[in-house]
């Protein structure tokens, strides 16, 4: 997930509410982008149920944001409600714990999840010296600084390193 945090203007921000889907014991997409008190439907297209449960972290430790019984066929849907500051947070199931989702939650429209190979794109974003942030649920953080003139192209590597 690729995100520029200290944007302060540009395009309009229109969120729409995230979904994940529970299908062949999997919750996809792996990565969601969520925004802070916005709605997360979870839809279950297994025959079995699932249970549900959210987690928050932050360097204090770890907060359940949210949890349901089960998840039956109709699907779920609850709010996204991090306390300040808090940006990450994983749902598991408390019957299969290998079927695991993370979310990051964002405030502004100049984000991107990256494909299967990593590569992104952002674009229509002012000129100017911004800091773009990386993040991977295993991986962490990498933050990397770059200067966009107008009109300009952009090409960046972005490296974490081995922990």
């Amino acid at each position: 997930m690729i995100v520029i945090e200290d944007i302060q203007k540009g395009k309009p921000f229109t969120f729409t509410d995230a979904e994940v889907e529970a299908t062949m014991c999997q919750f996809l997409p792996f990565v969601t982008v969520v925004s802070d008190k916005r709605r997360v439907t979870v839809v279950n297209r297994d025959p079995v149920a699932h249970d549900i449960q959210g987690y928050a972290y932050d360097l204090a430790g770890v907060d359940i944001v949210l949890h349901r019984p089960a998840l039956n066929s109709s699907g779920t849907t609850d709010i996204v409600q991090l306390v300040k500051g808090r940006k990450v947070f994983t749902m598991q199931c408390g019957m299969h714990p290998y079927m695991q989702n993370w979310g990051y939650a964002i405030d502004n429209p100049d984000y991107a999840v990256t494909d299967v190979n990593g590569s992104f794109a952002l674009t229509d974003f002012p000129a100017g010296t911004y800091h773009i942030k990386a993040w991977h649920p295993i991986l962490g953080t990498h933050v990397q600084k770059i200067t966009v003139k107008s009109n300009e192209t952009v090409s960046l590597d972005l490296l974490f390193e081995d922990k």
